[in-house]
């Protein structure tokens, strides 16, 4: 009985009632630990973690501290049996994430990807583009550098970006 275990007796032969709050006790002996299972008491935590990690603790639980030992055989089975089960659970995550997929392939109609098909021929076009820019840029850095162009007007529209003057020179240049 667990409050049969919480009253202790005092020297005149009274019974005391000690309160118990989570297997802290405060009674006659001062401040610890009570085990109800085993009706001990004792005075800090260290000694209750290790009374309850002990022998005679585990023995009043129903627990043996005997292990049983294992086979070379029997471990490399259960690694065995433990790496199948592994597998099986990642097929299974693959096929539901293939599922999805092929659930959400039919959600999406040919509105959509009309529009993903119009996103990236823009983005090709707009990629050609900046590709001819560097291009026609990289020409006309080699044409300064040999000394082909002089013309201080077509130097200060290639500065200034104004791209109708700078396609004039590259005509009359041609």
């Amino acid at each position: 009985n667990p409050d049969a275990a919480a009253a202790s007796s005092t020297a005149d032969g009274g019974e005391s009632c000690v309160s118990i709050t989570d297997g802290v006790t405060k009674g006659v002996n001062g401040v610890g630990w009570h085990c109800k299972v085993c009706d001990c008491f004792l005075k800090d935590s260290l000694a209750y973690l290790d009374h309850i990690n002990g022998r005679k603790h585990q023995r009043k639980l129903g627990y043996s501290m005997r292990v049983e030992k294992s086979t070379t055989n029997e471990v490399v089975s259960k690694l065995d049996q433990l790496a199948r089960d592994q597998k099986a659970k990642m097929n299974e995550a693959a096929l539901a994430a293939l599922s999805n997929n092929k659930k959400n392939d039919q959600e999406i109609g040919d509105e959509d990807v009309n529009q993903f098909e119009e996103m990236v021929k823009k983005k090709d076009e707009d990629a050609a583009q900046r590709k001819a820019d560097r291009k026609r840029r990289r020409a006309e850095r080699k044409k300064k550098a040999r000394g082909e162009i002089a013309n201080t007007s077509n130097e200060n529209a290639v500065l200034v970006g104004d791209s109708n003057i700078v396609n004039e020179a590259e005509n009359v240049g041609e």
